[in-house]
């Protein structure tokens, strides 16, 4: 019974194992191991470990995910593959260890891990890779990075490309083949070449760059200048636009004044000509009323003197009457 169990429980381990998928989407056709048999793997075959840790949300973790799988250079990838023990971990797959988040937690990261044991049979090279690398402990990553291009994020490789040369540049360490080396000095020299030629470029454009820059600046500085000797014309020509303005308000405020004189003294010589006028007129009037008051008054008299006489007439008759009579 106890066989049969265990047995059964072989069974379901190897069948478990055959259903996870532990590319996680960089490929099947790369021999991808779980991270709990990775070191030991590792001791047994004396190779580096490939320790990719990524996240099924991250853009940057699917656009390297897309290029790894379509790159082409994926024929080289799959050759070079074959001397690591290769991981992927994905999620909550990554290790809780502060040595694969040496400079933080971003991702993708890239490590490439070496142990202890690996030396043993191999120390009796003397100057090379294999004495420094005693001094990892089990587990350790390597000095390989990318802080050339990303000092911030030392082991993030974006690109397969990148992610090649660093497999390069980790077997070489560990004390790959020659092979590899010739491949990785042959690579090194052609970047060096190509890095003296885009040095020289640069400094071709940068000569062209600065001639273009001075010229601009030129060009600048004149339109700069005529703007200015514009701007000086106009501020002129403003400037006597707005004198002449002035001018010709205060000629008119002038003309307005005078005007507004011209006119009150026309006013006050005419109310002067009408109150003259009316009081002539008044003192016509006035002589008038007095004649016609004096010819009546005269009149008056006359006729009180002629009926004083015509009284006295009267007495006298009726005096000389009665003496007649006596």
């Amino acid at each position: 019974m106890k066989v049969t169990f265990l047995f059964f429980a072989a069974f379901v381990a190897v069948f478990c194992k055959e259903e996870v998928d532990l590319s996680h989407g960089f490929g099947t056709d790369i021999d991808w191991v779980s991270w709990d048999n990775a070191l030991d793997f590792a001791k047994e075959q004396n190779k580096p470990v490939f320790l990719l840790i990524h996240k099924t949300w991250c853009g940057a973790c699917k656009a390297l995910k897309k290029n790894f799988q379509g790159s082409n250079k994926r024929t080289e990838l799959i050759e070079l593959s074959k001397k690591f023990i290769m991981v992927n971990l994905e999620d909550d797959e990554e290790p809780d260890d502060e040595r694969y988040a040496p400079d933080g937690a971003y991702i993708p990261r890239l490590f490439f891990l070496v142990l202890s044991i690996l030396n043993l049979g191999r120390g009796e090279e003397e100057g090379g890779i294999l004495q420094e690398m005693s001094e990892y402990k089990n587990g350790d990553p390597m000095a390989v990075d990318n802080k050339k291009n990303y000092p911030n994020n030392a082991y993030y490789f974006p690109q397969a490309i990148d992610v090649l040369k660093a497999m390069k540049v980790a077997l070489k360490e560990f004390g790959g083949n020659d092979e590899i080396e010739k491949d990785t000095v042959k690579e090194e020299k052609e970047e060096s070449v190509t890095e003296k030629k885009e040095e020289k470029e640069g400094d071709d454009d940068k000569k062209k760059k600065n001639k273009k820059t001075e010229e601009t600046a030129e060009k600048k500085e004149e339109k700069k200048v005529k703007k200015s000797d514009k701007k000086d014309k106009t501020e002129k020509k403003e400037k006597k636009e707005k004198k002449d303005e002035k001018k010709e308000e205060k000629a008119e405020k002038k003309d307005k004044t005078t005007d507004k004189k011209d006119k009150k003294e026309k006013s006050e010589k005419k109310d002067k000509k009408e109150k003259s006028d009316k009081k002539e007129k008044s003192e016509k009037k006035e002589d008038k009323k007095q004649k016609e008051g004096k010819k009546e008054k005269d009149s008056k008299k006359e006729e009180k003197k002629e009926k004083k006489s015509d009284d006295g007439k009267k007495s006298k008759k009726d005096a000389d009457k009665k003496k007649t009579e006596l």
